[in-house]
């Protein structure tokens, strides 16, 4: 039991890595800090594939005092100079094969077409309420295969919210 657990689990770390990068609206890495209330930011997930994953499901959970924003309902003329990572955000749709993407209360879920190689999704949140808060890692998983899954890194471990 648990000799094949852990193997499967180690061999799906191999197939399948996941993390999520945050920046600022200008397209600079954020650091970390102090978010003040209404500040926005961009963030990226990056899944590296090493074998093809036709129906992975990606779950970004968030902090609480941040809320999710979808960027296709902002005009694209806001996003039209900045880039993020070597991507300018109009082209982001270029980066991953979406089939399906949700922005949830508590959480952003997309519906991945994976091949070999990297996919890069992008969505927008904004801080909301004052507090400091941990933030969950991004998970990525194989929805009929779950042995194929990966938890991911992120470089921000908590994030404080506060007034402006």
């Amino acid at each position: 039991g648990f000799a094949i657990r852990w193997i499967s689990y180690h061999l799906s770390e191999d197939r399948l890595k996941v993390s999520r990068t945050y920046y600022n609206t200008d397209g600079t890495p954020w650091k970390g800090g102090n978010l003040r209330e209404g500040q926005p930011l961009i963030v990226q997930l990056r899944v590296d594939s090493r074998e093809s994953v036709p129906d992975a499901l990606l779950v970004d959970l968030l902090p609480a005092g941040l809320e999710v924003e979808n960027l296709n309902l902002s005009p694209a003329e806001q996003w039209a100079e900045i880039s993020v990572d070597g991507v300018a955000l109009s082209d982001r749709g270029s980066q991953a094969t979406l089939v399906h993407e949700e922005y949830r209360d508590d959480r952003y879920v997309a519906a991945v077409k994976l091949s070999y190689g990297v996919a890069k999704l992008y969505y927008l949140v904004r801080a909301v309420t004052p507090g400091t808060y941990v933030v969950p890692s991004p998970q990525v998983e194989d929805m009929y295969r779950p042995e194929i899954r990966a938890i991911g890194r992120t470089p921000v471990e908590t994030i404080t919210v506060v007034q402006p």
